[in-house]
């Protein structure tokens, strides 16, 4: 998002479909979605990695580069604001956050891996 979008809080639909059509492009499967198809939305499988978050990550910021040195989106700011980066940041500790979660409840013993109990009968 750019400081003139995020003051003017307008919607930039096509920035969005870039982003996602370059992850795409480079094999990172995400898609769009909101009433004006403006908002990034990832849906990874349960068998995400720290690796995939990187990769994620990695390529996000590859995209907005890309727009920004090729100036394919004249309403963002050169280089590419703090806050957009620090956004790709939280959204990476948010997905680590969770993969440590999954493994937590994943490992031996975790009440999630237990079987479930009979229920007695009275």
């Amino acid at each position: 998002m750019s400081r003139q979008n995020r003051d003017n809080l307008q919607p930039n639909p096509h920035l969005t479909k870039f982003i996602v059509d370059f992850l795409r492009y480079n094999n990172v499967v995400i898609s769009r979605d909101g009433p004006d198809e403006n908002v990034i939305k990832v849906k990874p499988p349960l068998v995400f990695s720290k690796a995939n978050v990187d990769t994620l990550v990695s390529t996000m910021r590859l995209a907005l580069d890309t727009a920004v040195s090729h100036q394919l989106f004249p309403s963002i700011s050169m280089p590419v604001d703090q806050f957009t980066l620090d956004k790709i940041e939280e959204l990476k500790k948010k997905a680590e956050q969770l993969l440590a979660e999954v493994h937590e409840l994943s490992a031996p013993g975790s009440p999630m891996r237990s079987p479930p109990s009979s229920p007695t009968r009275r």
